[in-house]
């Protein structure tokens, strides 16, 4: 198995994971906010989560970071977005030689680093949040659904 393949597998469970936390929400309770553990929104989490992974994969193909697109304010929306941006991801990786991995790029702060850890680094950024969604869901009163796999 190529580290592309690995990512590229990873990044699958990542779009799972985020729709199924975010699929049974309402629109109402995808504002919800628990201060505690993040100050924003279920929606505002869940879409930073991949958000992040698109800019450093981005960066690894020698791309400037994209534009912020806009927050959808629906959970159909909200899934319909977090698919797109998975398969923009996966885009990324499927063109990126396995040398890009080896590169060393600047992040938007400065930090130089090589792309397969760019990229892994995303990936458990947005994995992270899928916990941190799960989080404000339990403070919420918002439970979250059993996991499927």
């Amino acid at each position: 198995m190529t580290a592309i393949t690995a990512l590229r597998a990873i990044n699958d469970r990542l779009n799972a994971s985020l729709r199924q936390v975010v699929e049974e929400l309402t629109d109402e309770q995808l504002l919800y906010r628990a201060p505690a553990i993040d100050e924003r929104s279920l929606e505002e989490v869940a879409f930073h989560a991949y958000e992040s992974l698109l800019e450093f994969a981005a960066t690894v193909e020698g791309k400037p970071w994209p534009a912020a697109p806009v927050v959808p304010d629906t959970a159909a929306g909200i899934i319909s977005q977090l698919n797109e941006m998975s398969l923009m991801v996966d885009e990324i990786l499927m063109a990126l030689p396995e040398s890009a991995l080896e590169q060393e790029v600047t992040l938007l702060w400065g930090q130089q680093i090589k792309g397969l850890d760019a990229i892994a680094d995303g990936l458990e950024h947005g994995l992270i949040h899928v916990g941190t969604i799960k989080g404000i869901r339990a403070i919420g009163g918002f439970p979250t659904p059993p996991e499927t796999y």
